[in-house]
Order: structure tokens, then C-alpha cells, then sequence
């Protein structure tokens, strides 16, 4: 499912706002300056995705920051895995998708303090109201959470 992407530019373009979707970012939107200088106002870091580079930028903007609340949603139960590893899994030479985990979700909230949500799906982002609409792919709930950043 692509993840509906609400903007004014949509609503330019005479496109209905609430719903519309948006298959790709530019390079300008997808783009995210991990330094002091782009981290040092605002208390909620949103990061869309709990894979390698996700808690990469995750534990990043923790060294920059340990003042800031840090919400990692990914929507399958696997975090910290990097994706190079897959053939090896699909070619039997690594045999349990575990061995690609380098971290749980625990240890990223004890060693880093990062909150990660899994089997959460991000399925709105709403950029005017610097929120996402998150659904809990377990209970089928739905809820909106706000960021001062978004990591997508």
C-alpha cells in the first residue's frame, strides 16, 4: 500500500487533499540533513521504517540530541536487518531470518532510548500538520502522531 502523502501542493494541482497519493518523493523531500544544526529545535523525531538506515538515522539523531522523544514505526516484526543479507537467507547459507538482526527493539530502548513500534504502519503523512497516521497492524487501530522531524 502506498502511503498517502497530504499537501498543498496537491490541493494546487486541483487534487483532493485528504487521500491523495503520492507514489514518490522528490529528492528534496526524501532528503534529511542529519547535523546539529537541523536537529537542534524541536522535542519528536518520526522515523518511517526500522531496517538499517532507519535506526541509523535514529541513533544519530540520538547522539546529536539525548533530549529528544525518538518514534521508529516499522510495519513487519524484523528491525535492524540489512537487506543485503536477504540472498544470502533466500540461498539457505544463512538459515534463520533472526541471524540478519543485528539489534531488537529492546536494546533500543534500553541502550538508546528509542521507542520502536512494530507491526505499525505508517499510512498518512500530513507535512501541514507535521503528523503521521500510524495503524496498528495487530489491533486495527489507528492513531495520529505528531513530529517536529520525519525521517522517510
Amino acid at each position: 500500500m502506498a502511503i498517502k502523502y497530504v499537501t498543498d501542493r496537491a490541493e494546487a494541482a486541483g487534487l483532493e487533499a485528504e487521500g491523495t497519493v503520492v507514489e514518490g518523493f522528490t529528492a528534496q523531500e526524501r532528503k534529511i540533513r542529519m547535523s546539529f544544526e537541523s536537529l537542534k529545535s524541536g522535542n519528536r523525531i518520526v522515523v518511517i521504517g526500522g531496517v538499517a538506515a532507519g535506526l541509523s538515522a535514529a541513533s544519530k539523531a540520538r547522539k546529536l540530541r539525548t533530549d529528544i522523544e525518538i518514534l521508529v514505526f516499522e510495519k513487519s516484526g524484523h528491525i535492524s536487518y540489512g537487506s543485503c543479507g536477504l540472498p544470502y537467507l533466500i540461498s539457505d547459507l544463512i538459515k534463520s531470518p533472526e541471524d540478519l538482526v543485528m539489534h531488537d527493539s529492546k536494546f533500543f530502548k534500553e541502550k538508546r532510548d528509542i521507542d520502536v513500534f512494530l507491526y505499525h504502519e505508517v499510512i498518512a503523512i500530513y507535512p501541514a500538520k507535521q503528523s503521521v497516521l500510524v495503524k496498528n497492524l495487530k489491533t486495527g487501530e489507528e492513531n495520529e502522531y505528531q513530529y517536529d522531524k520525519l525521517v522517510a
